[in-house]
């Protein structure tokens, strides 16, 4: 028989336990972007996944994950636009915006699938302190907008669709203006001398992330 005693104890415990834990949970942290529109299905790494819609908020330290078919538009705080494409890994390391104290810096890293950025007040700052992050590239920015991803037989390849993009590989720097695009053929590998993608390229690649016709 157990003793009273005994089970109080343990209800304590688990009680301190339970309250231990949501202590170390952020309180009241602020969405750094909200899902602007959606296509498909798409939705939050947890367990078990949080579905995405439109108006959800994203936190900073957030994954997103997108399905087959799948477009996901999201408007940063800073007014950057971002749009996931298909099979894409995305997560935010750090976002922080507040131009009243010219605090501002973004760190993002998308693992795979194709997006494309239209950036906002952090990138023109006058230190630039954005950076988004993939297996193949660093990429940092001077006001732009610029499109990434697989295509063809590349398993990355980027275009700078307006502005300046700014590209760090293991092999080095490259800088893409406006109209110019690379590739890189391997993990590890730098990137190809900037070159003019054509129109059918280009529409080919932001075909990737652009959200069909309702």
């Amino acid at each position: 028989m157990t003793h009273p005693m005994s089970a109080w104890t343990k209800l304590c415990r688990g009680l301190v336990l339970m309250l231990g834990f949501f202590l170390a949970l952020p309180a009241g942290a602020a969405p750094v972007a909200t899902v602007s529109r959606i296509a498909g299905t798409a939705e939050l790494l947890a367990v078990p996944p949080l579905a995405l819609g439109e108006g959800s908020g994203i936190g900073m330290g957030d994954t997103i994950l997108t399905q087959g078919g799948a477009r996901v538009e999201l408007r940063f705080i800073d007014g950057m636009v971002l749009t996931l494409g298909e099979n894409a890994r995305m997560v935010i390391d750090t976002l922080v915006y507040d131009p009243a104290a010219t605090e501002a810096q973004a760190s993002l890293r998308v693992s795979q699938g194709a997006f494309r950025v239209i950036t906002g007040g952090i990138a023109k700052q006058p230190d630039h302190p954005f950076r988004l992050i993939t297996p193949y590239a660093s990429i940092g920015v001077r006001g732009t907008d610029f499109w990434g991803g697989a295509l063809d037989d590349d398993p990355f390849a980027m275009v700078a669709l307006d502005g300046a993009v700014v590209i760090t590989t293991p092999k080095g720097t490259t800088l893409l203006t406006k109209g110019q695009g690379i590739e890189i053929k391997a993990l590890g590998d730098g990137a190809t001398t900037p070159h003019p993608w054509g129109r059918d390229k280009t529409d080919r690649a932001v075909g990737t992330v652009t959200f069909p016709d309702r």
